[in-house]
């Protein structure tokens, strides 16, 4: 509507310049054009940005879709105006751009508030961009009424500047915040990536000259743009422009004419016509060019990696609590009491940052990132829980340097009490230290030596080492992960580089890239990827680009996946059947043990009080890769078993998690400990 009305607005402001300039121009003989005029003009514009997008390439949002956008700017150039024939010019013009547009869109998803109730949550997603462009703009022009002239052309840019911010904002409800603690986040901004470098747009308006000398004419117009090109490639972004300004002419007048010069007569000179003989050589066919073929397809791949028919993508969500238990465990560099750099540590005027809502917000995290936390989550805990004491015991390896070195093991202990009690105000009386060489439950000092470099921490009040529970929404996929199948037919050349991009409504959720042959299959696990699962029931286009070693040949194969989104407020609509979905990860065992501990019990009977006899339990054991394969595999199940005996209730199966599969880094000793664990999935029916 504010758009119509500006049009308006400015086609009657162009009328009336125009019989105004009518009215002076009585006392002036207008003239039709003879010679060619040249000039300078100047235009605001106001823009639409007529769009269909998530977000920009490989950027981070959550935004739905951005519809379209508003702007301002403005076109500065020189012209030069060529006369073709009665009535109609040519106009020449040199423009250079500079406009900013802004697309906001407000969407609104259930949240949890500070209750743990689902309320709806309203955000904000805003994109800016600031677009500058230099480019040429033929125009016709027909004086269709004296000095009124229609216009129509085209316009060629290039781009100069292509550059935008974005962010994401919380608008209600008023105490909620994003992981980060704030209620702003993805905040980016930079160059527009994969940016369109020449653009192309149709140009129709009026313009109106009124003389202001011989030599001087001033010419308002109006124009109206429409963009036929894409600002970013692959991306549904075209640029419209209602522009109204004025053009300032100057005609250069004839001079006096001079007498006539009478040249003397030439005389005709007759050309010599010399005959040649013409030998036609006949010259061989070329030889055919190498051509190249690529093709692309997708199937699915069940748990066990076997591929299955891919006729859709459904992906659903529930309602799920998850469980991250911490390893009070801290540990040192060989003959070091210098706390690692992989652990995460605040400055002291950050600790106000590290709230309950932060801890609730590391869902995107998996338990090995919450663990290096694990100072900050215990200072925060001994902050809130006043009476709560702490005990740090430090240990060593008992081998070459660290050899019966109690020192170290001090040093180690203070180390983490000193962080403690200077980033989080603790009263040092609150931590008490104690030494020791190799831990009282050691690992094996052959395979486990790094296991023993560590400070232990337990405590009298048990809340402050409890797991991190999370409320959260959990999104499935069936099937879990997509197989691509790229291949490439190439004759007498080699592939130089290729790449799969898999994309939906134009945010890309995976991309691949190499150089040289390309591999026969590239696989996409989405189930593991709950930060950027696809979230609405669009199709998922995927498409494989390769180029070869000539860098002349290119090809390009594509296909689509059918998507079905199934959201918590779909099913509720629809009355459909649903189900909790628990994950608890993980429940963690000393070395080469299954032994169930009075930690462990308090972990199951927390997860027996959320089960019923409905519920559908699975457990899998885990063990890190020391030891044999016998005695590994035997080891899975030993503590699938344990946990299964203890909890006692529902529909359970139990299962070792295999040979080599491993949950964490191997290499490091937190996560050897954090694979020495049994992942426990319930599925429990909501009662309608």
């Amino acid at each position: 509507m504010r758009m119509k009305k500006l049009v308006t607005t400015s086609i009657i402001t162009l009328l009336l310049v125009a019989g105004f300039g009518m009215y002076t121009a009585k006392s002036q003989s207008v003239t039709e054009q003879k010679t060619s005029r040249f000039g300078l003009f100047g235009d605001v514009g106001l823009f639409q940005h007529s769009s269909d997008f998530r977000g920009l390439p490989g950027l981070p949002t959550c935004c739905p879709r951005y519809d379209n956008g508003t702007g301002t700017g403005l076109f500065l150039g020189v012209v030069y105006d060529i006369p073709l024939s009665t009535g109609f010019s040519l106009n020449l013009r040199g423009v250079y751009s500079s406009h900013k547009g802004t697309f906001t869109n407000t969407e609104t998803r259930p949240v949890l508030d500070n209750t743990n109730t689902v309320v709806d949550g309203i955000f904000e997603h805003r994109l800016e961009t600031t677009l500058g462009v230099i480019g040429f703009e033929p125009i016709v022009r027909y004086s269709v009424l004296g000095n009124l002239a229609i216009n129509g052309g085209a316009t060629i840019s290039y781009a100069l500047q292509k550059n935008y911010t974005q962010q994401e904002t919380i608008l209600s409800p008023s105490t909620g915040t994003f992981g980060n603690g704030k209620r702003v986040e993805l905040q980016n901004d930079g160059a527009i990536p994969q940016s369109s470098s020449i653009g192309l747009a149709a140009l129709a308006g009026l313009s109106y000259d009124i003389p202001l000398s011989k030599a001087w004419t001033l010419a308002p117009e109006f124009l109206y743009t429409i963009g036929l090109t894409n600002e970013v490639q692959d991306l549904k972004w075209t640029v419209n422009a209602m522009r109204f300004g004025a053009t300032l002419f100057y005609q250069p007048q004839p001079s006096v004419a001079k007498e006539p010069i009478i040249e003397p007569e030439k005389i005709e000179e007759k050309p010599v016509i010399v005959e040649k003989n013409i030998v036609q050589i006949e010259t061989p066919p070329n030889p055919p060019k190498p051509t190249m073929t690529v093709n692309i397809q997708a199937v699915g791949m069940d748990n066990t990696d076997t591929e299955v028919p891919l006729e859709r993508l459904r992906i659903e969500e529930f309602i799920s609590t998850q469980m991250y238990p911490l390893l009070n465990y801290v540990f040192f560099d060989d003959n070091s009491a210098e706390i690692p750099a992989r652990y995460n540590v605040l400055h002291n005027s950050k600790i106000q940052e590290f709230t309950d809502k932060s801890l609730k917000n590391l869902q995107n995290k998996n338990s090995l990132e919450v663990y290096y936390d694990i100072l900050n989550v215990v200072g925060f805990r001994m902050s809130r829980l006043p009476k709560s004491k702490l005990t740090l015991t430090g240990c060593n390896s008992n081998l070459n340097a660290e050899l019966g070195n109690l020192k170290l093991s001090e040093a180690r202990a203070e180390a983490v009490k000193n962080y403690l009690v200077n980033t989080w105000n603790i009263a040092p009386n609150r931590i008490t230290t104690k030494t020791r060489n190799l831990p009282e439950v050691s690992s094996n000092i052959e395979t486990g030596v790094e296991e023993n470099r560590r400070v232990e921490l337990s405590s009298t009040v048990l809340e402050v080492l409890d797991p991190i529970i999370i409320l959260d929404t959990l999104r499935t996929t069936n099937p879990p992960s997509v197989k691509f199948l790229p291949s490439a037919v190439i004759v007498e050349t080699g592939v130089k580089t290729w790449n799969v991009v898999a994309s939906q409504q134009g945010k890309i959720h995976r991309s691949y890239k190499g150089d040289g042959e390309i591999p026969r299959s590239l696989i996409w696990r989405i189930n593991d990827e709950q930060a950027t699962m696809p979230r609405e029931s669009t199709p998922i286009d995927y498409t494989l680009n390769a180029t070869d070693k000539t860098g002349q040949l290119t090809a390009t194969s594509s296909g689509s996946i059918p998507v079905e989104f199934i959201s918590i407020e779909r099913k509720q609509s629809e009355k459909r059947e649903d189900k909790y979905i628990d994950r608890y990860n993980l429940i963690l065992f000393d070395f080469d043990r299954a032994t169930i501990t009075p930690n462990h019990k308090r972990i199951i009977d927390f997860i027996g009080r959320r089960t019923t006899d409905k519920s559908t339990i699975g457990i899998v054991g885990y063990t890190d890769l020391k030891g044999t394969l016998e005695r590994n595999q035997s080891l899975q199940l030993q503590r699938a078993n344990a946990v299964a005996k203890a909890l006692n209730k529902g529909a359970i199966t139990v299962k070792g998690s295999g040979d080599s599969e491993q949950l964490f880094d191997n290499a490091l000793p937190e996560g050897r400990f954090y694979n020495r664990t049994v992942v426990i999935e319930v599925e429990t029916p909501i009662e309608k």
